[in-house]
């Protein structure tokens, strides 16, 4: 493009002069007002995380959706609607690629299944008798029945008499 402006300048017997290329990455000083406002902050990476979870989310359903072509695109549609989806997927979370993004996602995505998982699992170790008592009586009925099958099928399984030879 730039040499196509010089030659264009060339021809008209002017001289053509680039414009400078701008960087427009800031970074933000920490002061002390930024550390008295701590509590705002973290609300505000949540709404970014939040933005940026939901831009991912639904950039990686387009493109799972464009996979499988359900509209019988042809692969020069297939690829503007893949482009158009990551424009306003970086557009939506504000980030600067899209790559970026989906390994931020990754990442994000890897720890909060994690975090999940813990949490579960700590919901699971309660007292199961307490759980058990929360039931309704038609659940503890389904639950005693449950039981009495599973060992009936350990008995089942443990009599080598009963397996084929």
């Amino acid at each position: 493009k730039i040499r196509r402006n010089i030659a264009r300048a060339a021809a008209r017997g002017e001289t053509y002069t680039p414009p400078e290329p701008t960087v427009k990455k800031v970074t933000p000083e920490l002061t002390e007002e930024d550390d008295e406002q701590n509590g705002e902050s973290e609300e505000i990476d949540e709404a970014i995380e939040a933005k940026k979870s939901s831009a991912a989310e639904k950039l990686e359903q387009t493109l799972a959706s464009l996979e499988s072509n359900p509209d019988n695109l042809n692969a020069k549609e297939r690829r503007s609607a893949k482009r158009k989806a990551e424009a306003i997927a970086t557009e939506e979370s504000g980030c600067d690629d899209v790559t970026v993004l989906m390994e931020w996602y990754k990442r994000h995505k890897a720890s909060a299944s994690s975090k999940a998982g813990r949490k579960k699992k700590g919901k699971q170790n309660q007292n199961p008798a307490a759980t058990i008592e929360k039931l309704s009586e038609e659940d503890k009925a389904k639950l005693e029945s449950a039981k009495k099958l599973n060992e009936s099928i350990a008995k089942l399984e443990k009599n080598d008499k009963l397996n084929s030879e």
